[in-house]
């Protein structure tokens, strides 16, 4: 089939294989009174393509519902129509770490710990040193920090110097924090 629909937020969605999403056609009957008179009319709404956008990286289609609009990843519409192993608490997978690629080959059912896992395999997330967002040193510091060490500087004196708690220059001198840091950095 080259089509499903799914109802996913209280909203249908008709979800094409080739990662097309449409709001499906429907009828609405609308009754009035006018002067006394009951009125009825009937509007059709036709199949319509909803357009996506990227959010966070991701393709993300929203239909209104009411007064709100649900958002829905683009992916996971087309996981749980077309992928099999869908539940609930299971997350969509990019193969490849392609977050726009959403061809069905490159999508797959997991857990969150093996999403993560695989996003720290493939290289997308990657927190070490500068690029952890409480960091404090700079790769540079943390290069003179080891050079001062071994030239015998004390723990407690660089603490004061680079504005962080001495355990954090004792990690560092035992190698548990900024191990990915090779001594043969240029400073």
């Amino acid at each position: 089939m080259d089509k499903k629909l799914i109802n996913e937020k209280g909203v249908e969605w008709l979800v094409y294989k080739n990662g097309r999403i449409f709001r499906p056609s429907f009828d609405r009957h609308i009754k009035r009174i006018r002067n006394g008179q009951v009125q009825e009319f009937k509007w059709s709404q036709p199949e319509t393509e909803l357009q996506p956008c990227v959010l966070r990286g991701y393709k993300v289609v929203s239909a209104k519902k009411g007064n709100t609009r649900p958002k829905m990843f683009v992916h996971r519409l087309l996981a749980i129509a077309f992928v099999e192993g869908y539940s609930p608490e299971l997350s969509v997978n990019h193969i490849n770490g392609n977050k726009l690629d959403n061809r069905l080959e490159n999508l797959e059912w997991v857990t969150l710990a093996e999403n993560t896992k695989h996003q720290w395999r493939t290289g997308l997330v990657d927190l070490r040193g500068e690029k952890q967002p409480n960091h404090k040193l700079t790769q540079r510091q943390v290069m003179h920090i080891r050079k001062a060490l071994k030239l015998g500087v004390p723990s407690n004196s660089l603490s004061i110097i680079a504005n962080v708690n001495p355990s954090t220059i004792h990690l560092i001198k035992q190698g548990k924090r900024w191990a990915h840091l090779v001594d043969s950095c240029p400073i």
